[in-house]
């Protein structure tokens, strides 16, 4: 085995018990072994800490500190802590499938900075599986991000350490940004010019239960909202502030219809017309009906 590893693996985890254990245990049987994991713990109240010192593996870590609600702060404390070249990122409730780090390794030879593969988005207490995607199909990946939206996920991404050092970014810890930190990272490496790669191959599952800090909806929503504001008028210097404002906010618009949407159809096709009307973003009824439609999925 190699002193050094190729890969850091940072997992971040708060009373996550129930799914810690196969999060890890997906890392240990990875069949390329060259790597270390940092487990970051926000003081669990749960069988996190029995779960963690199970383990006797030279090539897992375990740190405690109080990342006060900010999950960015655990990332952050991770990858200060991290040796590779290459840093890999899994959520305590999420995991990956044995191939994932042999299969991005041969990326990794290439001049990227940034690497993410497809997976799958598992809703546990179902055990529906849909695939999720990843990709940008421009060459200007810093607009098609701030425009479209987020196109990658944590859990799939690995980053280049050196340049992340060299362009001194890690991930922003304002309490603003809470859920959407990533994001924020992705749009940071895609402005500093960072070179982005996207694996066909499904590496790992994002798995969906009633803890994912992601199912507070209004705090995602009002987080991604500042997110993009700033970044439009205060960062990005491609467009006009207030007309790519226009280009954005119907998307966030459609986040939101397709929310309520999901929680009640009626009241979600009344809402989607209300606001759709309220915004201008609607001027007949054909429109209508292909938002409606669009909502519906």
């Amino acid at each position: 085995m190699h002193s050094k590893p190729y890969f850091s693996v940072i997992l971040p985890n708060y009373n996550h018990g129930n799914y810690l254990k196969k999060a890890i245990d997906s890392v240990i049987n990875q069949d390329y072994k060259n790597w270390e994991l940092l487990i970051i713990d926000n003081h669990s109240t749960d069988n996190s800490h029995e779960i963690i010192s199970s383990y006797n593996d030279p090539r897992i870590k375990s740190f405690k500190i109080n990342n006060d609600g900010v999950i960015a702060i655990s990332r952050n404390h991770g990858i200060k802590n991290s040796k590779a070249e290459w840093i890999a990122f899994l959520d305590s409730d999420d995991i990956w499938y044995k191939n994932k780090l042999s299969t991005l390794f041969h990326y990794t030879s290439k001049s990227y900075d940034i690497i993410c593969s497809n997976e799958y988005e598992h809703k546990i207490n179902t055990g529906q599986k849909k695939a999720n995607y990843y990709n940008l199909k421009t060459d200007n990946f810093y607009s098609e991000l701030l425009i479209h939206g987020n196109k990658l996920s944590t859990s799939s991404t690995v980053v280049r350490r050196s340049f992340m050092k060299n362009k001194n970014l890690l991930f922003n810890e304002n309490r603003d940004f809470i859920s959407v930190e990533d994001y924020d990272l992705w749009l940071q490496i895609a402005l500093k010019k960072g070179s982005f790669a996207f694996c066909r191959e499904f590496l790992g599952e994002y798995r969906i239960h009633s803890n994912n800090l992601s199912n507070n909806f209004d705090l995602h929503y009002n987080n991604l909202k500042k997110l993009l504001l700033m970044h439009v008028f205060e960062i990005q210097e491609f467009s006009d502030n207030y007309k790519l404002w226009e280009l954005i906010e119907p998307r966030l618009k459609l986040i939101e219809i397709r929310y309520h949407y999901s929680q009640n159809i009626l009241n979600g096709i009344r809402f989607s017309i209300l606001e759709l009307l309220n915004q201008k973003l609607i001027k007949s009824f054909r429109l209508v009906k292909h938002c409606i439609k669009k909502v519906i999925g």
